[in-house]
């Protein structure tokens, strides 16, 4: 895969997750990391993707849900950070 192609994929399934996440999870912010973030992408790069959001439950709960909402169709890492903790 080319580089243009592979960045074309993740940037649809950005814009596919931070349409899901605002409309369902409803974060207060949603930062993009890692090689599409810095310009720096290889045919194998993926989506890192940190969120926050004020919640009461233990971060892997918060991930799993962000899992099951947005179903990733490329490999996403999720960060789920509260204010406090951000």
């Amino acid at each position: 895969m080319q580089i243009n192609s592979r960045e074309r994929v993740l940037r649809k399934e950005l814009d596919r997750m931070v349409k899901i996440s605002k409309q369902t999870y409803h974060p207060q912010k949603i930062i993009l990391l890692g090689p599409l973030a810095k310009g720096k992408l290889k045919d194998w790069s993926d989506l890192a993707l940190l969120i926050i959001k004020g919640a009461h439950r233990r971060l892997i709960s918060r991930v799993g849900e962000v899992t099951r909402l947005c179903r990733p169709r490329v490999a996403t890492g999720f960060i789920i950070y509260t204010p406090e903790a951000f």
